[in-house]
């Protein structure tokens, strides 16, 4: 079973990852808070999961879920569905200014999970670095996951599903 920090690869070049932060940044006009720039400097924030390919159905199966520990109840599961490449970032660069979440709380917007909320991080002086869950569809839209990315991480564990699809 894999944890935390095995879901991710260290980046190929960091020269590279330096330059699209920056563009993201000024396009921004905000730097990322520092723990999650350094984490998105060392590493590659797309998740490496198990999977297998079925020839018949032409299809990539996921053979596990990344389960995000203590975040909710056993009735309610929270599950990563993946964060944010930089260069899906660099992409959405002008969107990101007009998120809710950014002009409401200067979150910006790192990942989903399966039900489709948003995984965000703050760059608010206050809250510098937290991250947190968005579901806009809420009563109570802002749920506080972690007080970084790091933490986030260590939250995170594989599930393995009981059985593969026939």
């Amino acid at each position: 079973m894999k944890k935390g920090i095995d879901f991710f690869r260290e980046t190929s070049n960091i020269k590279e990852s330096k330059d699209q932060i920056e563009i993201i940044e000024e396009s921004l006009c905000q730097r990322f808070p520092p723990i999650y720039r350094n984490f998105l400097e060392k590493y590659d924030p797309i998740l490496i999961i198990d999977s297998y390919y079925d020839e018949v159905r032409d299809f990539e199966f996921p053979m596990e879920s990344v389960f995000i520990s203590s975040t909710r109840d056993f009735k309610n599961p929270m599950f990563l569905s993946d964060l944010l490449s930089l260069s899906e970032m660099v992409n959405n660069k002008e969107e990101l200014k007009l998120e809710i979440e950014w002009l409401e709380k200067r979150f910006i917007a790192i990942g989903f999970t399966t039900s489709d909320t948003k995984i965000c991080v703050s760059c608010d002086p206050v809250a510098l670095d937290e991250i947190w869950e968005y579901d806009g569809d809420s009563n109570d839209k802002y749920k506080y996951l972690a007080k970084d990315i790091f933490e986030l991480i260590n939250k995170l564990e594989s599930k393995t599903p009981s059985n593969k699809p026939q």
